[in-house]
């Protein structure tokens, strides 16, 4: 009986935490002498990524991180406030406004009630995002940005006394290193599976591999969906910054000596807020161009002076050079050394 594959490099860390433990569980139950022989190293990897996903109670400091965790909640949430009045705004400019700010922060929806570490990481790319020159205005029209303010100085500081948790541990925990041991641990129980099924064919084993497959159905499901959502997210943004720089391109085309129509946006962008540079193509050239917006205009950029390219896409177009996922993290890159703790 086929048993069906599954890259579980593309899970996030708490979905590989769960299927670890799916797998664990059902062969438990199962209850095949031969397969349960081969379950302990899996146990072991389990254990030690649960240690990791979920560290003990009792750390001094988690008293700090809840209030400061609940400080920048405020914040989030007081801007979301001050986007929904918007919203019913009589006000054209507060309307636009509004509309404006609502639409990037729906990018993150539920971002405050994620877990600590995708909340911080969420939050930076909502604030670059708003920091952005027509985002930074609309948050003006709204009256926010004190609200803007206090969302990033509190989820800086949550930021530097959850890192700072962890200065005086003896133990720091490996995400990558310890999902390497539990992935050799699956494949071995998967392979003990596929052994038993052909040489000693039970209703058990079958029964077994049928739940096994239905669980990576689940999670083939659950890859697929977050692929179709990063996708949109990220065209839309995309959208949104070509809206945005369309009606700049008359004076940059007078710079270079080409037709307005002849300049597009190809999507990519590098850095953030005022730094972020934009590439353009210009009909019949080969080489495209950098440009950033400054002072309401678009200004040719030099290679030399770009941001850097990210290797970790944090969201979506925020740095879009070779694509990205908008979801504020890419589930298939590597995993590297990490504790992800999930909000009490």
């Amino acid at each position: 009986m086929e048993i069906k594959k599954i890259f579980k490099r593309d899970l996030q860390h708490l979905e590989h935490y769960q299927f670890a433990n799916h797998l664990l569980t059902m062969a438990k139950e199962a209850n095949v002498e031969k397969l349960t022989a081969v379950l302990k190293p899996l146990e072991d990897a389990f254990k030690a990524e649960d240690e990791a996903m979920f560290p003990k109670k009792g750390n001094e400091m988690n008293a700090q991180l809840r209030e400061l965790d609940d400080r920048r909640d405020k914040a989030y949430y007081s801007l979301q406030h001050a986007v929904d009045a918007g919203l019913y705004s009589e006000e054209t400019a507060e309307l636009e406004a509004a509309k404006r700010v609502s639409e990037i922060m729906k990018r993150y929806a539920g971002v405050a009630t994620m877990n600590y570490d995708k909340e911080t990481g969420g939050l930076k790319n909502l604030l670059a995002d708003l920091a952005e020159t027509e985002a930074a205005k609309a948050v003006k029209v709204l009256h926010a940005e004190g609200a803007v303010k206090r969302l990033g100085d509190h989820n800086k500081a949550f930021d530097e006394a959850f890192r700072g948790r962890f200065a005086g541990d003896k133990k720091l925990f490996d995400m990558k290193a310890l999902r390497r041991v539990t992935d050799k641990a699956i494949d071995a129980v998967v392979r003990r599976i596929d052994s038993l099924d052909d040489l000693e064919p039970s209703a058990a084993i079958t029964a077994l591999i049928n739940r096994y497959n239905q669980l990576v159905d689940n999670r083939h499901t659950l890859l697929k969906q977050r692929e179709t959502t990063n996708a949109k997210a990220n065209a839309a943004k995309i959208e949104e910054q070509r809206k945005m720089l369309t009606p700049l391109f008359d004076a940059l085309a007078k710079t270079l000596g080409v037709a307005p129509e002849a300049v597009h946006y190809s999507g990519e962008n590098r850095g953030s807020g005022t730094a972020k540079c934009y590439r353009l193509t210009i009909d019949g050239r080969a080489t495209s161009v950098w440009a950033k917006v400054s002072r309401k205009k678009l200004v040719e950029v030099a290679e030399k002076d770009l941001p850097k390219a990210s290797s970790n896409k944090k969201h979506g177009a925020a740095d879009n050079s070779h694509g990205g996922h908008a979801n504020g993290e890419n589930p298939s890159a590597e995993h590297g050394s990490a504790t992800v703790t999930p909000k009490p």
